[in-house]
């Protein structure tokens, strides 16, 4: 376990007797993990504090800044800033609105790193990230909203994060689908389409992946780059009722 007084990061291991084990923690590509948006009792929440975290280990930064806003039937009517968990922030880690009307309703939230008085390294990964769901509530609904948060785990990457030039870089992504809220069920969700996106300029512009499926999950494929690149990668999936959830993570990995 590593404890730095913000988080830790702990997994299970089996090892043998004379055998040895170990445990690789702040890998690319840290972004939307775990919690979902829930609606009971006329209310949409959403806790920000697993916008930036590991996306194998039980792990997540201390320093989140996040801010989101609800969109009904496309019109912004609630919005709020200084969530998170970073001590130089005055919000909470949760989000709230009333939900008054049965509509189509988009959560979008974008997180960062902040601490006040404190420049982030220069080489620092994951840099901030954007969630978005679009789903239908109203003011009776009472479920965790039918989403999916896409987890990135770059294959091959050396212990600066980086992708091995001149080859390309396979993606196998998690698809994350948690019930984190006590007392609200998980709506039935199936999913029907996965496409990812890459970005080699930090999000300005993006390039669709080639996305597989098999037996042991999704992966997508990025093909190898011809210069020095910082990658963010972006995913929408949709599920077979139209509901969608898009997750970003800026500055993922690297090239060489």
């Amino acid at each position: 376990m590593h404890d730095t007084g913000y988080d830790h990061w702990s997994t299970t291991a089996t090892v043998t007797a004379g055998g040895t084990t170990a445990l690789e923690f702040g890998r690319a590509a840290w972004g939307p993990v775990r919690y979902l948006p829930w609606v009971q009792g006329g209310t949409i929440g959403f806790d920000t504090s697993g916008m930036i975290a590991d996306p194998l280990l039980s792990g997540r930064d201390g320093t989140i800044d996040a801010s989101a806003t609800l969109y009904r039937d496309g019109k912004a009517v609630a919005s709020r800033s200084g969530l998170g968990t970073s001590p130089s922030v005055p919000g909470p880690t949760t989000f709230t609105a009333p939900v008054t009307t049965s509509a189509a309703y988009t959560l979008k939230v974008h997180a960062s790193r902040f601490v006040d008085g404190v420049q982030q390294p220069a080489g620092m990964m994951s840099t901030a990230t954007d969630a978005a769901f679009s789903f239908h509530a109203g003011p009776a609904s009472n479920a965790v909203a039918p989403a999916f948060l896409t987890r990135f785990v770059p294959a091959g990457l050396d212990r600066f994060n980086r992708a091995p030039s001149g080859r390309a870089t396979t993606i196998p992504l998690v698809l994350d689908r948690t019930s984190t809220r006590a007392g609200v069920p998980l709506w039935p969700a199936t999913v029907k389409t996965v496409e990812v996106f890459a970005s080699p300029d930090g999000g300005r512009t993006w390039q669709p992946l080639h996305v597989t499926r098999t037996a042991a999950g999704w992966t997508a494929d990025l093909s190898a780059q011809k210069a020095a690149t910082e990658i963010s990668l972006s995913a929408r999936v949709t599920d077979t009722g139209g509901n969608r959830t898009v997750s970003t993570v800026y500055r993922a990995f690297l090239t060489d």
